[in-house]
């Protein structure tokens, strides 16, 4: 499934809009990738991506900012990320990750367009959720199908980020 994430034109509010979304399967791949339109240069975006056997996979392009959660039972934990990404606001600033706790099934941390503000800003938060199969966050500059499908040729670690 690809979203789109829209905001209202000639918006005044300073607080970005904010999107709720969940996907859940039982026995198929859950694959959902979410851009921002390019006139949206922030969100907070709250994403539950489920399965309990095959893949859970979601891709967020670069403007998403905020914390990750990614987990499994069974198999692996992946979070895929690229921190040499353009500054989608065109501010200069620098891709920040911060991997708070990583293990093969369980990674968590946060992304953030400079250093993460403490009691800030609002900021988003994805969950990927698997029991049986590989649970898998892309934080690129584009969805790798063989990364969200779990069938990696290798170049990615179980509870790595690279």
């Amino acid at each position: 499934m690809d979203v789109t994430l829209y905001g209202y034109a000639n918006a005044t509010d300073p607080q970005p809009p904010s999107f709720l979304t969940g996907a859940t399967t039982f026995s198929g791949n859950v694959l959902v990738t979410y851009t921002h339109d390019s006139n949206l240069l922030s969100s907070d975006l709250y994403v539950r991506a489920t399965s309990s056997i095959n893949p859970a996979g979601v891709f967020v392009d670069s403007t998403y900012q905020g914390t990750y959660d990614v987990h499994t039972s069974l198999a692996n934990a992946v979070v895929d990320t690229d921190g040499s990404l353009a500054d989608p606001a065109g501010l200069g600033r620098t891709r920040m990750f911060e991997q708070e706790f990583a293990s093969s099934s369980r990674v968590y941390g946060w992304v953030n367009w400079g250093q993460m503000p403490a009691g800030g800003r609002r900021a988003g938060h994805i969950e990927v959720t698997n029991s049986l199969g590989d649970a898998i966050l892309q934080l690129t500059d584009a969805p790798d199908p063989s990364v969200l499908n779990g069938s990696s040729s290798g170049s990615s670690s179980s509870g790595d980020m690279r």
